[in-house]
């Protein structure tokens, strides 16, 4: 994997920056079960161009982005990635962002309105194979979103009532409404919040126009695309508390979730490993996430928080193509020790996953099972002249531990990142 990033930045004046961004990247994989292909290549291509600009009483910040992925997979090649018995698929996306607010006050709410436009294509070089049947040629398409956000809310004494209502459009699925509100205690943390949100997705690209196949568990499943795909509907309803009792840092986060119109993937009645996106999934879920954590001075500065989350899913009508796992614990123990004031700064933690038993997440028809896993992970930073350079130790038990049906996770790894930003 190659990345890389360049970001130039201009201030114009004290109230007007302008900021230009360029992104690169490459990643290459060998032996991939899940796909039945021997190599897969991702090109990352993007451009972002935004300017911020604040006045007395408003601020507008405009950001125009273009971004362009282009995927290759097939048997492996020595002189050209593109070439017999491959498959490039090229996807591409740019749109228009505008973000008008007030400028904020302390203590008031923000009046905000939220605009964005968006244009997607795809280019799929996939033939009219056998396997494809009558959705031979369909890989090809674009698309057009927009967006529009207004925010705003009221002081309730030592309450604040937050409010925003909105559509965003699809050109494949029409227009969807977007609405929310929360109610809680003033402040930027406040330490009660009720939520409510009312809105929906539309179809991916890759569920309307791109059909894939997968290897999982012996099956070679068929995933078929589906351009008469309809919105999703989703409704949510959270409650967040948080405070600081005896030096501890509390925290639940909770909510309920419903899900109407839901996509997923359903098998034809001819053939159980071939399959179609449709609406046909309804869905009631409820999630708990709690977490407590403390802070202070250790030969330095030490943090250590432990979360957890608990979720139950009823699925009322349908079969979900994926399902998170129904638990997860995480912990993290963190020092630092600044020897030369903000500078020459020594970094240590360690950061502890336990992910729950789940569904094989490659497999849409969730018959394959992947056991619970533990992961540890070491990270080791220091900081000088305004370099940052930091070592992460990745799996650090070397466990290999079952990711799909088909494929382990890797044993220990190292990661080294270098981070060095000066201004003049």
């Amino acid at each position: 994997m190659r990345q890389s990033r360049t970001r130039l930045f201009r201030e114009l004046d004290a109230n007007n920056r302008f900021i230009f961004e360029y992104t690169n990247g490459r990643l290459t994989k060998d032996s991939l079960p899940a796909y039945g292909t021997e190599h897969l290549e991702i090109w990352d291509d993007g451009l972002a161009a935004t300017m911020n600009s604040a006045g007395e009483a408003w601020t507008l910040d405009s950001q125009f982005y273009w971004r362009n992925r282009d995927v290759a997979w097939g048997e492996r090649s020595v002189s050209a990635v593109i070439g017999e018995n491959k498959r490039l698929l090229e996807t591409g996306r740019e749109g228009l962002k505008l973000d008008l607010y007030r400028t904020p006050v302390k203590g008031e709410a923000i009046t905000r309105l939220e605009l964005q436009a968006t244009n997607w294509e795809v280019d799929d070089s996939l033939s009219d194979e056998p396997w494809l049947g009558a959705f031979g040629g369909t890989g090809k398409g674009n698309g057009q979103g927009g967006r529009a956000i207004l925010h705003s809310g009221l002081s309730l004494g030592a309450a604040q009532l937050n409010a925003s209502a909105g559509a965003n459009w699809n050109s494949w699925v029409g227009l969807g409404p977007e609405v929310s509100a929360s109610l809680g205690a003033r402040g930027d943390e406040p330490w009660w919040q009720v939520t409510a949100l009312y809105a929906g997705r539309a179809p991916r690209s890759d569920e309307l126009l791109t059909p894939l196949k997968r290897d999982v568990a012996g099956r070679e499943l068929l995933l078929l695309p589906n351009a008469d795909l309809d919105r999703e509907e989703t409704a949510r309803l959270g409650l967040l508390l948080q405070a600081d009792l005896f030096g501890f840092d509390l925290a639940l986060d909770s909510s309920l979730n419903w899900l109407r119109d839901g996509i997923t993937w359903v098998a034809l009645a001819t053939d159980e490993d071939t399959g179609i996106w449709r609406n046909d999934l309804e869905m009631n879920s409820s999630r708990v996430t709690a977490s407590f954590g403390r802070e202070g001075r250790f030969l330095g500065w030490g943090r250590m928080m432990l979360e957890g989350t608990w979720q139950q899913i009823d699925e009322k009508s349908g079969r979900a193509s994926f399902l998170p796992p129904e638990k997860y614990l995480r912990s993290h123990l963190m020092w630092e020790n600044h020897f030369f004031l903000e500078d020459g700064i020594l970094q240590l933690a360690l950061f502890s996953t336990m992910q729950g038993e789940m569904d094989d997440p490659w497999d849409v028809t969730r018959s394959a099972q992947l056991p619970s896993r533990t992961v540890h992970d070491l990270v080791v930073g220091f900081r000088l002249v305004g370099a940052h350079l930091s070592l992460a130790f990745r799996n650090l038990t070397g466990e290999r531990t079952q990711m799909t049906s088909g494929a382990l996770s890797t044993g220990q790894e190292m990661d080294m990142r270098l981070h060095w930003s000066w201004v003049y």
